[in-house]
């Protein structure tokens, strides 16, 4: 039961991580386009 546990858990933190890390991109993504939308051509 508590090797079933940890194993849950460690799945959830990596999934989080995987979160995070589109999270963080879509961010730069966001502010890359936001930057040079505002930029006068």
């Amino acid at each position: 039961l508590i090797k079933i546990k940890s194993s849950k858990l460690r799945r959830l933190h990596q999934n989080q991580h995987s979160i995070v890390r589109i999270h963080i991109r879509f961010i730069h993504l966001v502010l890359h386009f936001h930057s040079s939308s505002m930029k006068p051509r």
